[in-house]
């Protein structure tokens, strides 16, 4: 019990007083207590909403711009060169991103004095030979990009596992349907020549095509990690790789093999990959990807997105 000290000149009532507080100032403590919680409920319950509704704004738009990115480099995949891996709920989608495409010369254009190309195996100077092995040939018309050296020339790639219409058969080397690119030659104002390692190309284009491919890329997902990364730069291989990416990320082998984490928070995921079946001219790569974060009040917060993009599959 708390006790008071009092000086005898002061009154009873007001040695009472002195003690402890009124009934009257306990009911206006708690007044304004309850004033100071309404207000803070009252201001504080709409700052909390629009701090989760940011954060779910954020999360869709993480997760949008992922899809995008991967929708980009899918439209610019070889043509039946888009394959997927899944290992549990980890999945791998792989292709060989394009550099650019045109047509090539298929015949004499009666004119010589322009030929530069050799006439490989008795065919046009100039042009793509494939009654033989050839080591050059002009476009025509002129590319869209400048194409490098160690970029590879591919014709009529038809899907994995197609007896010399696989780009990736031959692996980092030049074989099958696919040949090196050992030098680029843009002077001339309405062509653009292609000198290749030797190769006889098995099959011809229907369309007269040809497309350069700069290498592979993989993008894998690992809710396990919780993120998907963007893997570039590694060798073609026969086998399509599955570069781990939990405890730690090991990009596929090759000298200037790289990754980019493209976005993280990732809890659920899922690729696959679809023929149509007319005439296997087009494919479907279908994409989903959850993404998870917690609000103010520490509960979480989920957006799921999914996506399809059209593949085209024209060789």
């Amino acid at each position: 019990m708390r006790r008071t000290h009092c000086p005898e000149p002061r009154g009873a009532r007001t040695c009472a007083r002195a003690g402890g507080a009124s009934l009257v100032e306990l009911v206006i403590v708690m007044v304004i207590t309850g004033i100071l919680a309404a207000a803070v409920g009252y201001f504080g319950s709409p700052i909390r909403s629009y701090v989760d509704t940011a954060a779910r704004a954020e999360l869709t738009d993480a997760a949008d711009t992922a899809l995008r990115r991967i929708t980009r480099d899918l439209r610019l995949a070889l043509p039946n060169s888009v394959r997927v891996k899944q290992s549990g709920s980890v999945y791998w989608i792989e292709f060989l991103l394009l550099r650019t495409a045109g047509r090539y010369l298929a015949g004499s254009d009666g004119n010589t004095a322009d030929d530069t190309c050799p006439a490989d195996g008795g065919g046009a100077p100039d042009a793509l030979f494939f009654g033989g092995a050839d080591t050059c040939f002009k476009s025509l018309g002129k590319l869209d990009a400048t194409v490098a050296v160690n970029d590879f020339v591919v014709l009529h790639n038809l899907a994995p596992g197609t007896s010399g219409a696989d780009a990736y058969a031959s692996g980092a080397v030049t074989g099958g349907n696919k040949s090196k690119v050992t030098a680029f030659d843009t002077s001339e104002a309405t062509r653009d020549r292609i000198t290749i390692e030797i190769l006889t190309f098995p099959l011809e284009s229907p369309s007269g095509r040809f497309y350069v491919i700069e290498g592979p890329v993989t993008y894998g997902c690992d809710p396990a990690a919780g993120r998907v990364y963007r893997f570039w730069g590694y060798d073609i291989a026969a086998t399509q790789p599955q570069p781990p990416m939990s405890p730690a990320v090991t990009p596929p082998a090759g000298a200037g093999s790289t990754f980019a984490m493209l976005v993280n928070k990732v809890t659920d995921c899922s690729i696959t990959y679809d023929q149509l079946l007319v005439a296997q001219t087009a494919g479907l790569v279908t994409l989903q990807l959850t993404l998870t974060t917690q609000n103010a009040a520490g509960q979480n917060e989920s957006v799921n997105l999914y996506h399809t993009v059209h593949v085209s599959n024209v060789p």
